[in-house]
């Protein structure tokens, strides 16, 4: 059978392939399964970011086509997952009245490929302050824009969703405004330097004693230099207790120790735990680790039968999402699990 298309209704179909969700696991899931002929379906309930990635130029200084090496655009159903069972899952579309919109799929092969979803402060005025979520490459790739502290050619790598209020329309427009980042992991410490490479006035409020607490302690300190030559303003051993909006809808942060800090934009960068809300995984077979991820083993098999995890909902990072992503897919579409090599990208912590 192809893919779903059309209006909705109340329908069955079967496939060979379900993909719930398409991010960088589930984009390399869909098309590692399409390449080998297999019907495919992939359904998510997510929103898109804006990347703040400066533009790479050609080869005559005009902004670098990506169109063509993007590959083919893959038919995404925005729907929410329910599994009814490890074969059978119910597909609740976005917007669609679910009397008569409801869709049950019958898969040979589930991928989850959900992702994670933000952790947010424990700190009250939450729910009534505009912010952003920051969601960081970790990485700085190499390109002609001359960025960065030590001046070398790097380009920006972080990225931004909507969280409690809208993104700015383009992120220029969040050049010479000051931004509150609430969080110094890789996640808040990639998207403070982005920012205040792109101009804005960036202050950076962490709980723990130094950025990066989870990581070295040496690569703390570069973290800490290489943002202190980006001009972002860092306050340490500052955990906030409370959020409210200003005058301005921009956001005020109450700390419990080092004060407090007003600013026109606030970014959320606190974390991200696996996310399996809704699924129903129970009904699947597939049971969750003590953090809430989806172990596998090393052919990405959940304990479900005939149900696969890959990406960052099993606790990997997302440099290696889409590695995963990729093997999971494989897998799938030629069937032959304990024939194939046993995925052994190490997991590192998120």
């Amino acid at each position: 059978m192809g893919r779903i298309s059309g209006p909705y209704g109340r329908r069955e179909h079967d496939v060979d392939v379900l993909v719930v969700g398409y991010g960088r696991a589930g984009r390399a899931a869909v098309r590692a399964a399409h390449a080998a002929g297999r019907t495919v379906l992939a359904v998510d309930a997510g929103q898109a970011g804006r990347t703040l990635l400066p533009p790479a130029r050609g080869a005559h200084g005009t902004p670098e086509d990506r169109s063509a090496s993007e590959g083919p655009q893959e038919e995404v159903l925005p729907a929410r997952a329910h599994f009814l069972g490890p074969h059978h899952v119910e597909l609740r579309p976005l917007g669609v009245d679910v009397a008569t919109g409801e869709t049950e799929v019958h898969a040979r092969r589930v991928i989850i490929a959900t992702g994670t979803c933000p952790v947010y402060p424990e700190a009250t005025g939450l729910a009534d302050t505009r912010f952003m979520i920051g969601v960081g490459a970790h990485r700085l790739v190499p390109s002609d824009v001359p960025l960065g502290p030590t001046g070398g050619p790097v380009r920006a790598v972080a990225t931004l969703r909507a969280g409690n209020g809208p993104l700015p329309f383009e992120l220029s427009d969040l050049a010479d405004r000051s931004v509150v980042v609430l969080g110094a992991g890789r996640t808040g410490c990639s998207v403070a330097w982005a920012l205040a490479v792109l101009g804005a006035q960036v202050t950076l409020v962490e709980a723990a004693e130094r950025v990066l607490p989870r990581l070295d302690p040496g690569l703390s300190a570069a973290a800490a230099q290489a943002l202190q030559e980006a001009d972002v303003r860092v306050m340490l051993r500052a955990r906030a207790t409370g959020l409210a909006p200003t005058l301005d809808e921009g956001a005020w942060i109450g700390t419990q120790k080092a004060g407090d800090v007003a600013a026109e934009h606030l970014v959320l960068a606190t974390g991200h735990r696996p996310f399996t809300s809704g699924l129903d995984l129970q009904s699947a077979g597939v049971r969750l680790s003590p953090s809430g991820a989806v172990p596998v083993d090393g052919e990405c098999r959940t304990t479900g039968s005939g149900v696969l995890a890959a990406g960052e909902v099993t606790g990997c990072s997302r440099e290696t999402a889409a590695p995963m992503g990729l093997f999971a897919g494989t897998c799938v579409a030629h069937g032959r699990f304990g024939r194939r090599p046993a995925w052994s990208e190490p997991l590192l912590p998120v």
